[in-house]
């Protein structure tokens, strides 16, 4: 009808203090409930961070306290209960630190992370590279852009300074996207 309810909820699980006892040992419950498991058509569940989602000022530093100061991480949600085939799938998508006013999804960084996915960028050592036919379009579109960057956090940047470039490459990402 148009409408949304999002609940957040925990499962009330009966916990055995001693689980090698024989029956009758004491037991620890645990609150919350498991009715929202069945009325729910969605189920997403957070998935715990791990250093290696973890992004840092200086990416290409081999220690861990040459890389800097933390910029962002990725957020990675897994599809616990859905009424179609996503049962499962994990979406990930990075998040900017020290962003305001609901701005925190990366979307520069996205944006980098599908053009290697959808082939419109390579990498060759340092150097990263848009592909030929990605070039082309932007061209015939007067987009301006580089060809080359030396590093990812220079192409990151360029993607946030040209504004023009971003939204073309975001609504042909979205396009792909949902042609699929």
């Amino acid at each position: 009808m148009g409408h949304m309810m999002i609940l957040t909820s925990q499962v009330r699980v009966e916990v055995a203090t001693n689980p090698y006892a024989s029956r009758g040992g004491p037991k620890v419950k645990q609150a919350g409930g498991n009715a929202v498991k069945h009325y729910a058509n969605f189920i997403l569940e957070f998935e715990e961070r791990y250093s290696s989602d973890i992004m840092f000022s200086n990416p290409s530093a081999t220690r861990i306290d040459d890389k800097g100061d933390p910029i962002g991480h990725y957020c990675k949600i897994r599809f616990r209960k859905s009424v179609n085939e996503k049962t499962g799938s994990q979406v990930r998508y990075p998040i900017r630190y020290g962003q305001k006013d609901g701005n925190s999804i990366w979307l520069a960084r996205e944006i980098l992370d599908l053009m290697f996915v959808f082939q419109m960028a390579s990498k060759s050592g340092a150097w990263i590279s848009f592909s030929e036919e990605i070039k082309l379009e932007l061209e015939s579109k007067n987009i301006s852009h580089e060809s080359k960057f030396q590093g990812e956090l220079k192409l990151l940047n360029h993607l946030e300074e040209n504004e023009k470039l971003r939204n073309f490459l975001y609504e042909e990402f979205k396009n792909l996207i949902n042609a699929f």
